[in-house]
């Protein structure tokens, strides 16, 4: 690859991204060049590999950045507005599950009292004004505070036990794997502030889907409990390293 061509293209890039250039792929018999250039972002998410010679332009470099962080008083009316776009979402999908009644209040109540994370997002290369595009909340497991159920029966791994709750993803940015990386960096999170410990979470029983996911992020199943009407499936996960 010419040294024009990788100065095009370190042009149309953030430059806090570092870069791996690979070498140059021989043409292919009876054609014109097909080089392609092997790009390695290191960035937390986003990788773009095997972008053709000739389509270089900066604006087909759609480059997505996610973070976590703390919720804060100010995120009460997005999650608020979260939740009822996701209640939606399950409704129409035929799901049982409801998401817990929420006010400003009580949202900002548990904003200062639980570990409450907000994803974000960002098209732009700057590295302020992310988006946020969904919400979690970790509090510790308290059946008395409705967070959990001593019914349960869910043993502790070593350290706290911890429920998490009120897990959202926008409907509409759903079933690309965002809300794996949102789920596997709250845990990871949950460890660096607390130790070890155990993470305990539940979901309506007939949701397979969701149980799926929860199995894929590497939470085990506890058990298939009753609950009023329905049926809840109850997970666990080792936080930390015991």
């Amino acid at each position: 690859m010419s040294v024009a061509s990788t100065r095009y293209l370190q042009s149309a890039l953030p430059r806090n991204l570092k870069l791996k250039i690979g070498s140059q792929v021989p043409a292919r018999k009876g054609g014109s060049s097909s080089c392609f250039i092997c790009i390695s972002i290191h960035s937390n998410v986003n990788k773009l590999s095997q972008v053709k010679k000739g389509e270089m332009d900066p604006s087909k470099f759609q480059i997505k950045r996610y973070r976590t962080r703390q919720a804060t008083p100010s995120d009460a009316e997005y999650i608020l507005s979260l939740a009822a776009r996701v209640q939606a979402a399950l409704t129409a999908s035929g799901s049982l599950q409801e998401l817990t009644p929420s006010t400003l209040d009580t949202i900002r109540a548990s904003i200062h009292n639980e570990e409450f994370l907000i994803f974000t997002s960002t098209k732009s290369t700057s590295p302020v004004h992310l988006s946020p595009i969904g919400s979690v909340a970790i509090s510790p497991f308290s059946p008395s505070s409705g967070h959990g159920s001593g019914s349960w029966g869910v043993d502790e791994i070593c350290g706290e036990t911890w429920y998490l709750h009120s897990l959202m993803l926008e409907p509409s940015l759903q079933g690309n794997g965002l809300g794996k990386d949102f789920v596997k960096e709250a845990v990871k999170i949950l460890g660096q502030r607390h130790g070890a410990g155990t993470l305990v979470l539940d979901c309506w029983a007939g949701n397979k889907k969701l149980r799926e996911f929860y199995d894929e992020v590497g939470f085990g199943l506890v058990g298939i409990f009753p609950e009023e009407e329905y049926e809840i499936a109850v997970f666990k996960i080792q936080v930390g390293a015991c």
